[in-house]
């Protein structure tokens, strides 16, 4: 007696339906990375603009900077500006601006070192 076959046997749909959440899954994971990917390189953007935001403040105060601590808030994102006024390596005045995120200040998202004596 022969059957007619219409249709899939429940292994054959639960060896798919496995196949598939395996490739969301991998899907998931990427897009994912890719967000988080995307927020690194915002912050760095955002605490770039804060450090060239300070140097302009500086250069137009016109004064030799103090070492100091500022706040910078860039949209929805809060930052500190450190900067130190140190010698390079010619033994020039050399103002040194560092960006960490306010809330994770042991990572630096930006730096610029810039020779004093030019902004003058």
């Amino acid at each position: 007696m022969k059957r007619n076959r219409h249709g899939f046997t429940l292994i054959e749909v639960l060896i798919a339906l496995a196949i598939v959440s395996i490739a969301l899954a991998a899907v998931m994971r990427s897009v994912a990375v890719a967000t988080d990917d995307q927020s690194r390189l915002r912050d760095r953007r955002l605490a770039l603009m804060c450090a060239q935001d300070r140097w302009q403040e500086l250069r137009l105060a016109g004064q030799p900077p103090q070492d100091a601590r500022q706040r910078c808030v860039q949209g929805r994102s809060t930052f500190l500006v450190l900067q130190h006024l140190g010698t390079g390596s010619d033994s020039q005045p050399q103002l040194e601006l560092s960006v960490v995120a306010e809330d994770a200040p042991q990572q630096s998202l930006a730096r610029m070192q810039l020779p004093w004596t030019t902004m003058q």
